[in-house]
């Protein structure tokens, strides 16, 4: 991957094994999400179906030059506005950082977050969020959403009570073998799965509630599912 290469998983593979390192296909997904988490090799542009990757010393242009506590404030306040509330030990996993690190960027940062409790816990919010009007509940929630599987959403957080029942865990991860399926979030809370049919007519999404879904509710997911379907160039329907 010298010189600015940039190059395919099966190429990369190929690579390794010609010189002695042979990776299976566990092996090799396993590795290449260490490096590109330690921002050794970062994603380059796709080609065709096939995922890229090139050196992130050469992939990656202009850089800014901050200092280290700096980094570590950005890093808190960007990781608690986008996925607050959250705990301390959220961002220390989420970024592979240590207490003392996710302590100093919390520190940093201080003024721009607040702590709120919930259920007995503390969390971590965006400072002026946590109080929401009654007539800004529906927005602050957002719209209905299909989430594919092992989406963040859910595998982001060490507690994962507030967005889903232990019902509903045991139908998106079935025996909780590790294997994930995607997930329909309304009002913020994960409420069913959801499959997919491709064909050339288009594409079905049926949906799987836990219980049952207001039709207020599964008419919204119309939204979600023709924008997959605008993803795969087809039209998109979600199933009576």
């Amino acid at each position: 991957m010298a010189d600015g290469a940039v190059r395919s998983r099966p190429a990369l593979v190929a690579a390794c094994a010609e010189r002695g390192v042979e990776l299976d296909g566990q092996q090799a997904g396993h590795v290449l999400r260490h490096l590109t988490e330690m921002m050794t090799i970062v994603f380059a542009g796709p080609e065709g179906r096939a995922d890229m990757f090139a050196r992130a010393d050469g992939w990656i242009g202009e850089r800014r030059d901050v200092r280290r506590a700096e980094a570590l404030a950005e890093v808190a306040l960007r990781f608690v506005r986008a996925r607050g509330p959250v705990t301390r030990a959220d961002l220390g996993r989420w970024a592979d950082l240590s207490m003392g690190d996710v302590d100093a960027g919390l520190d940093a940062a201080a003024d721009d977050l607040e702590t709120v409790t919930l259920d007995g816990a503390d969390y971590l919010v965006a400072r002026g969020t946590a109080d929401i009007a009654e007539d800004e509940v529906d927005a602050a929630l957002g719209a209905p959403l299909l989430l594919p599987a092992f989406d963040e959403y859910l595998l982001g957080y060490g507690t994962r009570g507030p967005i889903i029942s232990a019902t509903g865990l045991e139908l998106v991860c079935p025996g909780r073998n590790g294997v994930f399926r995607p997930m329909v979030v309304v009002d913020g809370e994960i409420v069913g799965t959801w499959r997919r049919t491709v064909n050339r007519a288009g594409v079905t999404v049926t949906v799987e509630p836990f219980g049952t879904l207001t039709v207020r509710s599964r008419k919204a997911l119309a939204a979600p599912a023709r924008a997959f379907g605008e993803f795969l160039g087809k039209d998109a329907v979600v199933a009576p």
